[in-house]
């Protein structure tokens, strides 16, 4: 018995020891705790602050959204009224000159958009000329060809067949911007410019660009894009179906000079052939046998 009471106590001093040393470790998260506190609240402060910086962010943004869509909605219904009064007479866009250019040149790509499409729609009409009597307006419309914004390089690039046949007289500078907008870094872009060269091509050879556009569209024919490649293929041989084979089936030889210099063209797609992928050169093919 009296073993027994001695295995007892230790057991109750070994309980009171482990209790000792949890009321210990308890007390000194305590204090840990109250040191990090500061540094909690800090960082609780830091994370509030920066959330309401994001709320009143994004409050700004659509403000400016907003007033940017009112802005175009104005913009909108004043050029339609424009549109219609350049389309009587020239004269009506005299009072807009000083302000013309800093619409064309905005900063927001919406606004530019809206004022180059109302120039592109006057340029492009058949009785208009704009372009002679005020060629400042004409030739700051085409520097759009080399925008920033890929969307209005694209636009300029979908402009291209109307202006070289309604814009003859600037045809070299109009020209001069094709050749380098289909080396544009974006896809799109050069895809776009050669499908619209090619289609003034295939129109009319009168609106026939320089050697230089046919080498630029020659060019086009191995791009690394596929698309870009495959269009220029199909329009190099639309323009020499439209242009030449009549005058192999008939046996005719090439007298004037801008069927002469489509041959370049045919060179070129008999050449790719050995330099291209399996389905480029069915397409070439298929595009010879059509």
């Amino acid at each position: 018995n009296a073993d027994s009471d001695a295995t007892d106590d230790d057991t109750d001093d070994d309980d009171e020891e482990e209790d000792d040393e949890e009321e210990a470790a308890a007390e000194e998260q305590v204090r840990k705790n109250r040191k990090r506190s500061p540094n909690a609240k800090k960082q609780k402060k830091k994370k509030k602050k920066t959330k309401n910086k994001k709320k009143n962010s994004r409050t700004l943004k659509k403000k400016q959204e907003q007033e940017t869509e009112q802005k175009l909605a104005s913009f909108k219904r004043d050029l339609q009224v424009i549109t219609e009064l350049i389309s009587m007479s020239d004269e009506f866009l005299v009072p807009l000159m000083d302000k013309l250019e800093d619409y064309v040149t905005s900063e927001l790509l919406s606004i530019r958009l809206l004022f180059v499409d109302m120039l592109a729609s006057i340029f492009t009409q058949t009785t208009s000329t704009l372009s002679r009597t005020h060629q400042d307006i004409f030739r700051m419309f085409l520097r759009r060809y080399d925008d920033i914004e890929v969307t209005m390089r694209e636009f300029m690039a979908s402009m291209t067949t109307r202006l070289l046949q309604r814009q003859y007289a600037f045809s070299r500078e109009i020209e001069a911007y094709c050749v380098t907008r289909m080396d544009d870094f974006d896809e799109s872009v050069r895809r776009e410019m050669v499908r619209q060269c090619g289609m003034a091509m295939v129109e009319s050879l009168s609106a026939q660009p320089n050697a230089d556009i046919i080498r630029a569209l020659c060019l086009r024919m191995l791009d690394k894009k596929a698309s870009v490649r495959l269009c220029a293929i199909e329009y190099g041989a639309r323009v020499v179906q439209q242009h030449i084979s009549a005058h192999w089936r008939r046996n005719i030889g090439l007298r004037s000079v801008e069927h002469l210099k489509l041959l370049a063209m045919v060179k070129r797609l008999v050449q790719i052939l050995h330099s291209v992928d399996l389905a480029t050169q069915i397409h070439t093919e298929r595009m010879f046998d059509e």
